[in-house]
C-alpha cells in the first residue's frame, strides 16, 4: 500500500499534467470574439454594455452559458 505523501505525488503529478494540457489549448472563437468585444467596450467607457442587456445577456448571445433559473 502506497505512503499518503506518495498518493499526494502521484495526485499532484496527475493533476498539473492534465492542466499543462489544457492550459495550451486554444480559448473557443466564441470566447475570444466575447471577450474582445467587452475589452472594446471598457475602452469606451462601458456605456455599449448597457445596451445589450449587461454581461448575462452577452454570455447567452454568444452561445456561452445557459439561463439561470431563481
Amino acid at each position: 500500500m502506497a505512503k499518503p505523501k506518495g498518493r499526494l505525488e502521484d495526485i499532484d503529478a496527475h493533476l498539473k499534467r492534465a492542466f499543462s494540457q489544457i492550459e495550451n489549448e486554444a480559448l473557443p472563437d466564441k470566447l475570444t470574439d466575447l471577450l474582445e468585444k467587452l475589452r472594446q467596450q471598457d475602452k469606451q467607457g462601458g456605456a455599449a454594455g448597457a445596451d445589450s442587456g449587461g454581461p448575462e445577456a452577452q454570455l447567452q448571445e454568444a452561445g456561452i452559458g445557459g439561463a439561470r433559473s431563481e
